[in-house]
């Protein structure tokens, strides 16, 4: 079934060298535990609540939101390069300085798609990502990442809508969704005015679709053995096996024969 709701999500970018002087401290308020951290008082503009900014000694801002909760208080929502410009527009405007020049930290994009399934069965059949580790499992979310700081979620977006409080707002339908998420921890190459280019959306979305194009997922056997005998159940399961991953046995088989030292009459 297609993905929907493409969008930009959780994004984490840095400005240097701020000029501490121009930011609208009016609209930030000191948290309560962590120094040198704010959160956002805009007066019913935003969801406050999903936003961070940090400074730190060499003037240096960080900002953490996911950016469609930050808008609309969930992520059940399209939300492309376009939205993203007038998002940072509009908080560039309050805070009172430039935000697309900022270097681009970490970066989450999604998308949803209905199943026919509950979300529980599809995650549990869900055995691997090619050229991926298993990083994290529970009943309602799988991940995996590799060694390039890129990772794949998969989960449940009503339960954990209605862990984090939002399902309210998100009007979820009363269908079997999934949720997919790339999450890129060293998007070190971009911007945010990189990310409001619709260039760079439709490179995300590609990425993500290449992604669950190399999803393994565990499927009913089609194979059964003949009969009792080790050769038969082998057999049966080297073809179950070729069906789920997609590994041409016999190639295999051959391949691993013509590397060893054995007679044609022994190789036959």
């Amino acid at each position: 079934m297609k993905l929907f709701n493409y969008h930009y999500d959780f994004i984490k970018f840095k400005l240097y060298n701020v000029n501490s002087s121009l930011i609208n401290w009016d609209v930030l308020k000191p948290h309560k535990t962590l120094n040198n951290h704010y959160s956002l008082v805009s007066n019913g503009r935003f969801f406050d609540k999903n936003f961070d900014l940090f400074i730190d000694g060499g003037q240096n801002i960080t900002i953490r939101s996911s950016i469609p909760y930050l808008i609309y208080g969930h992520n059940f929502k399209a939300f492309d390069a376009l939205d993203l410009l007038k998002a940072m527009k509009s908080l560039s405007d309050i805070l009172g300085i430039d935000l697309t020049e900022a270097k681009l930290i970490e970066l989450e994009f999604g998308a949803y798609q209905k199943i026919e399934n509950s979300s529980k069965d599809y995650i549990n059949s869900l055995i691997g990502l090619q050229d991926y580790r298993l990083e994290k499992s529970t009943s309602s979310m799988k991940m995996f990442g590799n060694t390039k700081g890129l990772h794949l979620k998969i989960y449940d977006p009503i339960i954990n809508a209605k862990r984090k409080k939002t399902f309210s707002l998100s009007q979820y339908p009363n269908e079997c969704l999934i949720k997919y998420e790339i999450k890129d921890l060293k998007p070190t190459h971009l911007k945010v005015e990189d990310l409001c280019l619709p260039k760079t959306f439709i490179s995300f979305n590609k990425k993500l679709n290449t992604h669950l194009d190399h999803l393994l997922i565990r499927s009913d056997d089609r194979y059964l053995p003949i009969d009792a005998s080790i050769n038969h159940i082998l057999f049966a399961t080297l073809k179950n096996v070729e069906q789920e991953l997609g590994v041409p046995i016999y190639a295999k088989t051959v391949d691993l024969l013509e590397k060893m030292e054995l007679s044609p009459s022994q190789k036959k």
